[in-house]
């Protein structure tokens, strides 16, 4: 697994989406244990941390789709430099560099995402007579900043712009045109002998055929990201044109 940029790029990607499905799980389970009656509101600490892990949650589900846009990407120069006796772009240190960059592109991204929002005072809550303890509570609601809605809310709309673009629609376009790049050169590599004189032919099948196996792998995430983030992205493009008084999401 650790011989190829293409199974470091895989790696990320799994980490990114096995990261979201443990958040949403926590939040499944905030979730439904708020519906039973007596339990209090949420702290500020509490909600300050909720909204830190959505930020997160933001942050993988973007990095994961660049990544799913990137292996396509990275796998396409692979294979169509496979003359070069030292492609660099084939290396685990370059996958890893690849990722890593992603990485840290996405936070930025999610870093603006995280200061749209505060965490304000919205009143109190009192527990009902069902209830042992008679504590009054503060409650605390999320709230859009000042700052991004200010101007008809135009930092706002550009933030949500550059969220559907950038994160949404520019992988989902690119990546049938990758798809189709890797169907053409899977074609081309069916027909042209690669036999050389310091490669047998047994060692020349298995390594095509591993080469195959890993392009159709990647074909297949290139499409199911396709798939998932596609609505997405059309659902944040209508969020930043007409925004009107919708809920934050």
């Amino acid at each position: 697994m650790r011989t190829s940029s293409t199974n470091v790029i895989m790696i990320g990607i799994a980490t990114c989406d096995l990261l979201c499905m443990l958040i949403i799980i926590r939040n499944g389970y905030i979730a439904q244990k708020m519906m039973v009656e007596c339990t209090p509101p949420r702290t500020l600490y509490e909600m300050r941390l909720d909204w830190f892990l959505t930020s997160v949650h933001n942050a993988l589900r973007r990095c994961s789709a660049w990544l799913g846009m990137l292996i396509a990407l990275v796998r396409y120069i692979v294979i169509t430099d496979i003359t070069s006796q030292c492609n660099k772009y084939s290396t685990p240190i370059y996958g890893m560099r690849v990722t890593m960059i992603t990485f840290l592109a996405s936070f930025v991204f999610s870093l603006v995402f995280f200061l749209h929002v505060d965490i304000v005072e919205a009143g109190t809550w009192q527990p009902g007579g069902n209830c042992e303890s008679e504590e009054i509570y503060v409650v605390y609601n999320q709230k859009f900043n000042d700052f991004f809605e200010s101007g008809n809310a135009l930092l706002a709309r550009i933030r949500i712009g550059m969220e559907a673009i950038f994160s949404k629609l520019i992988p989902c376009f690119s990546l049938p045109i990758l798809t189709f790049l890797l169907l053409n050169e899977m074609r081309k590599t069916l027909k042209i002998s690669s036999s050389t004189l310091e490669i047998s032919m047994a060692n020349k099948s298995v390594r095509k055929s591993r080469k195959e196996r890993t392009t159709v792998i990647t074909i297949f995430i290139a499409t199911s990201f396709f798939l998932s983030e596609f609505p997405l992205g059309i659902v944040d493009g209508y969020k930043a044109i007409w925004r009107g008084n919708m809920n934050y999401e």
